[in-house]
């Protein structure tokens, strides 16, 4: 239900305005929010933060110091719980004092989804939705064995910007496509460049994303595929390069050079998503930015790490035991 049908139904409702920047949400208030929390979650175990509001917390070092703890003196714990039990006992118990911890020194509120790997504990809360709307529980991610471990790490993996275009306001001709492309690099151009002033961190491939469909298409459903090349810095040769993927894209999308260019009506595509990112993101080293670019070059080698977390009012915060 959009506001203002909210509005119509229920007239005393309060409804909060995002901050808008470029006509869409401006992500930078929950991105400083979301390094607050991250910033009290990690105090307990190891951090892995996945986006602006997710992260993945390993506990299983604080759960063992208070797995020692006899289960008979543990509130809601089985009397012949066994270590693995006790574990999520334990984490249960943390988990609760870390959100009581982030509502005190932020005032934003988080919820947890607690397994004894990634995936259970990411799938948690989606799990509970699933069985409470249609009675229903999916198990078979349940029975794999997911062992990665979580990857310290406090810092976002890659940086995005993205836009969505529903209904009548998919977009048509390559200009409109353009004209948000443009707007979508200057907001990852200042994101990218706040990661250089605060992390001295440099992103090193830019993506981009599109969500399309073809009227007169028996097969809408076709993917549009995603398009990656080296990122260079500066606002606009990110918006040249971010243009020349798309209509790289659009051409394998169409499987066919017919696409009509500036203005006027096209062959039938739409485009209802675009998003544009920077991965591969590496610390600038100690030594001089031209051994550094020259290592790059030589080894072809990029460190960098994975991340996932939600806060926020309403989130889904993944801890793992």
């Amino acid at each position: 239900m959009r506001g203002h049908e909210a509005k119509q139904v229920f007239p005393e409702i309060q409804l909060i305005q995002v901050p808008v920047v470029r006509v869409k949400a401006d992500l930078n208030t929950c991105r400083n929010a979301g390094s607050e929390v991250v910033a009290v979650l990690s105090r307990k175990g190891r951090c892995e933060r996945a986006s602006i509001d997710e992260v993945y917390l390993d506990l299983t070092d604080a759960a063992e110091k208070n797995s020692g703890v006899d289960p008979k003196n543990m509130q809601n714990c089985r009397k012949d719980a066994d270590h693995h039990d006790k574990l999520l006992a334990c984490g249960t118990v943390i988990v609760a004092e870390l959100r009581t911890q982030v509502l005190k020194e932020t005032d934003f509120t988080c919820s947890a989804g607690i397994a004894h790997n990634k995936e259970t504990a990411w799938r948690g809360k989606a799990a509970r939705m699933l069985w409470h709307q249609h009675w229903c529980l999916v198990v078979e991610h349940c029975k794999r064995d997911h062992g990665e471990e979580v990857q310290g790490c406090l810092l976002p993996k890659s940086h995005g910007s993205e836009k969505t275009f529903p209904g009548p306001r998919a977009l048509k001709t390559i200009a409109s496509v353009q004209h948000w492309l443009n707007d979508l690099c200057e907001e990852l151009a200042e994101c990218l460049g706040s990661d250089l002033d605060q992390n001295k961190r440099i992103a090193q491939t830019l993506t981009l994303h599109a969500r399309a469909y073809r009227s007169s298409d028996s097969d809408s459903q076709k993917n549009f595929s995603s398009k990656s090349c080296p990122l260079m810095y500066g606002t606009a040769k990110m918006q040249e390069d971010a243009l020349n993927l798309f209509q790289t894209g659009l051409h394998e999308y169409l499987g066919s050079g017919n696409i009509k260019a500036q203005g006027g009506q096209n062959n039938g595509w739409r485009i209802t998503g675009l998003s544009v990112s920077a991965s591969k993101i590496v610390e600038i080293p100690s030594v001089s930015l031209k051994l550094f670019f020259h290592s790059i070059v030589s080894s072809n080698l990029f460190t960098f790490c994975f991340v996932h977390f939600i806060y926020l009012s309403g989130c889904i915060l993944s801890f793992i035991v």
